[in-house]
């Protein structure tokens, strides 16, 4: 029997699709301060040691591991019967930006001991996003420079 489990980071909106099985909201953690921000996401050991040190990400962390647990408990009992079955549970954490808490969960929960004969998956939706927008805005940033160096260089 195949056991998957996905745990996904996102903003808010646009939701998740398909719809997650089970949906964390992230926004009742406090944000860590804006120089954190600023310097790097929710992949950053910094970041997510900040978050550790609040109670309420740690508890929603210890609620979320019991909830997927059980909801995989559930599964699997009622896949017995078929040994071939491939079991699979989406999770969605979710904050405003899903750039900084939803990711520094989902990497938490990524690093959980899972039983090992589960496949565990992180995705970080609007991490990766974000990324592309930024490399391609210093791409058109660098390629005008360069046409602006090569006209300059023409007239001289």
């Amino acid at each position: 029997m195949a056991v998957h489990l996905l745990l996904f980071s996102h903003a808010h909106s646009p939701p998740l699709s398909p719809t997650p099985a089970l949906k964390l909201d992230l926004r009742r953690v406090t944000n860590p301060p804006k120089h954190i921000r600023d310097a790097c996401d929710g992949r950053s050991k910094r970041l997510r040691e900040h978050l550790l040190h609040q109670d309420v990400f740690v508890n929603l962390l210890g609620t979320a591991e019991a909830d997927i647990r059980a909801e995989m408990e559930k599964r699997i009992a009622s896949a017995s019967d078929n040994p071939t079955m491939e079991i699979s549970l989406t999770v969605g954490c979710y904050c405003e930006r899903g750039r900084h808490r939803s990711v520094a969960f989902v990497e938490e929960l990524g690093r959980k001991p899972w039983p090992k004969e589960w496949v565990v998956e992180t995705v970080h939706r609007d991490v990766e996003v974000q990324m592309d927008k930024h490399r391609s805005q210093n791409y058109k940033h660098h390629r005008k420079r360069k046409e602006e160096t090569f006209l300059e260089q023409d007239f001289d």
